[in-house]
C-alpha cells in the first residue's frame, strides 16, 4: 500500500504497469480493457489523439525519467516510510 501512495496518481500509476515503455506501453497492453471499464458511461475513446497526450503528459510528469529510475526512487522512499513508522511504532530515538 506504501509504494502505491507514492507511486503517485492515476497517470503515473498507469504510467509505472506499462513497464519499460512507461505510458507508451500501458496504451499498447491495456487501452481496450480501459475503454472496456468505461462502457457505462457513453463512449468515450483512447483514440490516437488521447493516447498521445496521455503519453505526453505521462512524460511530463515523470520528467522523462526511464520507469526503472521512477521505480527505485518511489521504492526508496518507501523504504524511508516504513523505517520512520518503525520508529513511531517502537517510540525507537532517531538514529538508534
Amino acid at each position: 500500500m506504501v509504494r502505491g501512495r507514492l507511486a503517485g496518481g492515476l497517470l503515473t500509476s498507469l504510467a509505472l504497469v506499462g513497464g519499460p515503455d512507461g505510458m507508451r506501453g500501458a496504451m499498447r497492453s491495456f487501452a481496450r480493457t480501459i475503454e472496456g471499464w468505461w462502457s457505462d458511461s457513453g463512449t468515450p475513446r483512447l483514440d490516437e489523439d488521447v493516447r498521445a497526450r496521455l503519453i505526453a503528459a505521462a512524460d511530463e510528469v515523470l520528467g522523462n525519467r526511464p520507469i526503472n529510475d521512477v521505480l527505485a526512487a518511489r521504492d526508496a522512499a518507501a523504504v524511508d516510510v516504513l523505517a520512520l513508522r518503525h520508529v513511531q511504532d517502537h517510540d525507537v530515538p532517531p538514529g538508534a
